[in-house]
């Protein structure tokens, strides 16, 4: 079996949706060959749009599975629970990896609240 391929959130949405519309995995392939100008197709739509940049990615994903690409939001909040977790007393750490995990938490929600960036989880 293949190794599963990393696809952006918006594809894999797409695809679970068509899936779960009954549409079955050689019509998602088949259907992402073709173009549809009518604005109210934006799932097959967003299915073409990937498959033009790159058809053996979709069909390995739709195949063999895959893992939904990491948003920069995801990656800072997935950053964020770590520190938050590390700064806990029963984490096991030493005090000073804790306080050095709670002043990481803190230039995080400083920094984001500077730039006007909200994320959920993190300081929203």
């Amino acid at each position: 079996m293949s190794e599963k391929v990393v696809i952006p959130r918006e594809v894999a949405e797409a695809i679970e949706y068509l899936r779960g519309n009954g549409i079955y995995n050689k019509y998602i392939l088949a259907n992402s060959l073709e173009s549809y100008g009518d604005t109210r197709c934006n799932i097959r739509q967003t299915v073409f749009k990937f498959a033009e940049k790159d058809f053996l990615t979709l069909a390995n994903a739709v195949l063999n599975g895959y893992t939904v690409e990491q948003t920069p939001e995801d990656k800072v909040r997935e950053y964020f629970e770590r520190l938050r977790k590390e700064a806990q007393p029963s984490c096991g750490n030493c005090v000073e990896d804790r306080v050095r995990a709670s002043v990481a938490c803190q230039a995080v929600e400083f920094t984001l609240n500077t730039l006007g960036i909200k994320i959920e989880g993190v300081n929203a």
